[in-house]
């Protein structure tokens, strides 16, 4: 079964975790159908950073 993805390319989302938000750069999908997403945003070190995140680690940003 196909799930479709939470959020798009482009879209902001905020960390559940932390504090910080990025835009989301690219999705994947594996065979269990758990997606992960790559995130571009600015660390706490103030560098730009690239990372898979999952799902569950994300929320949409306001």
């Amino acid at each position: 079964m196909t799930r479709t993805f939470s959020f798009d390319i482009g879209q902001h989302v905020r960390f559940v975790a932390s504090n910080l938000t990025g835009e989301i750069v690219g999705r994947y999908s594996n065979s269990d159908s758990k997606h992960s997403y790559l995130v571009r945003y600015v660390d706490a070190a103030a560098t730009e950073v690239e990372t898979w995140w999952t799902e569950e680690s994300l929320y949409a940003a306001q």
